[in-house]
């Protein structure tokens, strides 16, 4: 059997490197043991009969690892010179997109996982900006409740990166995606949560989600007046929800209540 030469492209170097480090290997034996595993699954594939799912499982894990490993494949050519830590400092003024789909979240978690983490932690390795530096790192995580999990620059992102002109977007159908997150703890989706400056609600559809706004915008002292049917007026103290439920059920299409950094939750309609 031949030997096969498996090539590193300098764009993908920082990213294995830092996989290598947390198994304690070099990056060429990391390669190296890519490739052994590759050649046992298309081997157990010709070789042994199993289910067909398996045979696109197998595949597409081959397909992976062919196209991180293998010269002038889908993403590694020769000619590319791209660099995620290269990116973050040189990319002023562009938008790069990481997609994770559904399709191919299995394959591509720990790559994705290992890109976000750089680009967090290259962010967060500058000086502090000075009042008049206008810089900005703009992180705009859709479905943000299925990250890949074990970012581990993430909190700290959000905890320094302010000062690091950090801005992070974090977008989640309800509030049980964020508690998936985070292993089905509510409490850390809840720290998750208050670490956020401002938050913006558009059509609640559980009421778990509504829960969680209502007890995040707090409650305050309002005067109630009623009339009995013997025409007799009575006014009371209670404190009520700043939004009550009714206000987020009735949010229509466009339609969002504001919770600001600071200050009173307010509603608002988009134009677009």
């Amino acid at each position: 059997m031949s030997k096969v030469k498996i090539y590193i492209p300098p764009q993908f170097s920082e990213v294995i490197e830092k996989a290598a480090e947390k198994e304690g290997i070099t990056a060429d034996e990391l390669a190296e043991r890519a490739m052994k595993k590759l050649l046992v699954a298309v081997r157990d594939l010709i070789t042994t009969k199993q289910h067909v799912t398996s045979f696109g499982i197998q595949m597409e894990k081959a397909r992976v690892i062919a196209d991180l490993f293998i010269m002038n494949s889908n993403y590694c050519s020769e000619e590319s010179n791209f660099s995620i830590r290269n990116f973050m400092h040189q990319g002023r003024g562009r938008r790069l997109f990481i997609v994770f789909d559904n399709e191919s979240r299995k394959s591509s978690e720990n790559m994705v996982r290992l890109f976000l983490d750089i680009a967090l932690k290259e962010a967060c390795s500058g000086e502090d900006l000075l009042d008049d530096d206008k810089r900005r790192f703009y992180f705009i995580m859709d479905e943000y409740g299925y990250l890949p999990s074990g970012l581990e620059y993430l909190e700290l992102s959000k905890d320094q990166g302010r000062s690091k002109g950090i801005r992070i977007f974090a977008a989640f159908q309800t509030y049980s995606h964020l508690i998936k997150l985070y292993g089905g703890k509510e409490e850390n989706a809840m720290n998750d949560a208050a670490g956020y400056g401002d938050i913006i609600v558009i059509t609640p559809h559980d009421g778990g989600t509504r829960d969680f706004i209502v007890n995040r915008c707090g409650t305050e002292t309002k005067e109630i007046t009623t009339i009995d049917v013997m025409c007799n007026v009575h006014t009371e103290t209670k404190e009520m929800p700043v939004v009550p439920p009714a206000v987020l059920n009735s949010l229509k299409r466009g339609e969002a209540v504001i919770l600001p950094d600071e200050g009173r939750p307010f509603w608002f309609r988009f134009d677009k």
